[in-house]
């Protein structure tokens, strides 16, 4: 039996970005732009008969070989944020619950409380892998989403 070895995990990102709650919640409404701030991701297909629900694939390092991993997601969207439900191979599965917060005027608190159950001997792996392909995202979504203030010293190259 596998279920013994089965073990449930979380983990949480969060980050302050300059932007509108509204702004934060209609780019995470976008699936399919917010998927392509994925690192990882080689290929998405939309279902044709549930526009939330979208099959994806994605390119692992796993034990020093590259890997395809293929899931499925389904969203559902809130007033705050989503929830993401996602299956992949190996009896892998993620909720991903995507809040926005204002905290002060302008700037809001994005927060991504996720657990993971997977196998035991995966769980680690899952985890620091979805933490930093998430982080990553995280920054590509500040980057896109936050409001520069006229004084406020650009960068470039």
């Amino acid at each position: 039996m596998v279920w013994p070895f089965t073990r449930t995990g979380q983990h949480s990102l969060s980050t302050r970005i300059h932007a509108s709650k509204e702004s934060i919640v209609k780019f995470l409404h976008n699936s399919e732009e917010l998927f392509r701030l994925n690192p990882l991701l080689t290929s998405m297909t939309q279902d044709p008969d549930n526009p939330n629900k979208w099959d994806l694939e994605d390119d692992l390092i796993f034990m020093g070989f590259k890997i395809k991993s293929p899931y499925s997601v389904i969203f559902e969207f809130k007033e705050d944020g989503m929830i993401g439900d996602a299956i992949a191979g190996a009896g892998v599965r993620t909720r991903s619950i995507y809040k926005a917060t204002a905290v002060e005027e302008g700037v809001c608190e994005l927060t991504e409380d996720i657990t993971v159950t997977a196998n035991a001997f995966l769980m680690s792996y899952v985890i620091s892998t979805q933490n930093k392909a998430h982080a990553k995202i995280f920054e590509k979504i500040k980057e896109k989403l936050e409001t520069k203030k006229p004084d406020s010293p650009s960068t470039s190259g």
